[in-house]
């Protein structure tokens, strides 16, 4: 066995293992949620439970983040693992350590990076540039330029790329660089654990060709790919299935994400959409299209937006400026209404086309939980889907509603409030996140620290008797 690979597997008791790592028991603490603060007292971070009880000692200078039970963690430079129950399991001995994934983690020691267990052992010696996460067996390391290797360990493939993207399902792209006229050009393949090269390392590009991943999450397990040759103007996609080779030759000038079973795509004559095998169910006529959802999808034609069904018809005339679109309402329609503008101002509309709501507003975004933001000049407020006016725009900047409470900001301060118009959390806050069921708030006091409260507004840490 080299000794890039020489495997290390230390005993709890054995005088090596506790130079780096605590001889403890399995960490049998609750598994119940803990939040991961900066103490008023320390300015360092820790974690305290659902009482606002510390957990993890406010004494680290990373954020806590737990991975199959165990967080790494940082004081003076100098890494460890901590449990649940807030005991450290590997002693502040390492010059790096990263999270867990399928029982391992990558961790530095001497420049070098390695992989331990999480029974605290090693897996690999520390022997690599960088490392990263395990995925379905396969990790991407660093040795002078990337490759992959398994848990035995043993190479995948040899490190001599300039970049990896590895999948769960024992694929992944690779880039290196080739010289082109004088210079280096980067250059992507599609590698198959089990097959080798699929495509060789020739293309300018590889992206997965899947659906929406703001919506339904990164395709972790891709069975067909867009790729790309040529560059600027000439540069074209087309579809490659893993099984089955070339779906379709390069042709598109772009291929969007898959919704209900199609794709808009582009080319020279305009922009339709296909389905997934690269056939144009809707001739590329239009200027734009947009995703799918509950059978239609933004459109324009000579400059004008509207919506179609998938016979490619319009379902509602093209006669508005523009229509509010984002990753998370990639068609423009949420919870029956639109967004639209025209002449400057912004309205909604039903799946009918008719008018709901008159375009009144500056700005407009897409409802969520029956409320949607609208600005007047550079305030924001919020209307209902009836129309009338929640919240009088006041707000610099405000969310959307998820669960009947908004993160908002008046006069530079972070508040929560809710669907009814009252304030959960006051606006007294210099930042404010969602951190699981919660909210974590941050003080405008230097050193920051943090204050953490429950959905309904109740203060949790500091508690009140503190």
């Amino acid at each position: 066995m080299t000794s890039l690979f020489r495997r290390a597997a230390f005993l709890l008791g054995a005088v090596a293992t506790l130079t780096f790592f605590n001889a403890l028991a399995d960490d049998k603490s609750p598994k119940d949620a803990l939040y991961s603060l900066i103490s008023p007292e320390t300015g360092k971070w820790g974690a305290v439970d659902a009482t606002g009880k510390w957990i993890v000692p406010p004494e680290y200078e990373q954020q806590i983040h737990f991975s199959e039970g165990l967080a790494p963690v940082s004081k003076d430079g100098k890494y460890g693992y901590v449990g649940r129950s807030g005991k450290l399991r590997v002693r502040l001995n390492l010059e790096g350590a990263e999270r867990f994934s399928e029982g391992y983690a990558a961790f530095k020691l001497d420049g070098r990076w390695g992989y331990l267990t999480r029974e605290i052992e090693w897996l690999i010696e520390p022997a690599f540039d960088k490392a990263e996460p395990f995925i379905n067996g396969q990790a991407k390391v660093k040795a002078g330029s990337w490759g992959v290797i398994t848990e035995q360990p043993a190479w995948i493939a040899k490190p001599e790329f300039t970049n990896i993207e590895l999948y769960e399902n024992k694929l992944f792209t690779a880039e290196t660089r080739r010289p082109d006229g004088g210079r280096l050009k980067k250059v992507w393949g599609l590698v198959s654990r089990e097959k080798g090269w699929l495509l060789k390392p020739e293309y300018p590009g590889i992206g997965v060709f899947a659906l929406n991943p703001f919506l339904h999450g990164r395709e972790t397990k891709p069975t067909r790919f867009e790729v790309a040759t040529g560059a600027g103007k000439t540069r074209r996609v087309g579809i490659f299935d893993v099984a089955d080779g070339w779906i379709v030759k390069a042709k598109f000038k772009s291929i969007g994400y898959l919704s209900e079973g199609l794709a808009s795509a582009n080319v020279d004559a305009g922009a339709g959409h296909i389905d997934r095998d690269g056939n144009w169910v809707i001739p590329p006529r239009f200027e734009y299209t947009g995703e799918f959802h509950d059978g239609l999808a933004a459109a324009r034609e000579g400059g004008k937006w509207g919506f179609i069904d998938k016979s490619g018809s319009w379902a509602i005339k093209p006669a508005w400026d523009d229509v509010f679109t984002s990753v998370l309402d990639p068609n423009g329609f949420s919870e029956g209404l639109a967004a639209v503008q025209r002449d400057g101002k912004w309205g909604f509309i039903d799946k009918t086309g008719a008018v709901v709501i008159e375009p009144r507003f500056d700005k407009a975004m897409a409802m969520a939980d029956g409320i949607a933001p609208v600005s007047v000049g550079d305030l924001w407020g919020h209307i209902k889907a009836d129309g009338k006016m929640m919240l009088e725009p006041k707000f610099s900047t405000t969310g959307r509603f998820e669960d009947g409470r908004a993160i908002v900001i008046l006069e530079n301060r972070y508040g929560v409030v809710s669907d009814d118009g009252n304030w959960i959390i006051p606006p007294e806050h210099a930042r404010l996140e969602h951190v699981g069921d919660a909210f974590r708030a941050e003080t405008h006091t230097r050193p920051y620290s943090h204050l953490l409260f429950d959905r309904d507004g109740k203060q949790i840490f500091p508690r009140p008797s503190e």
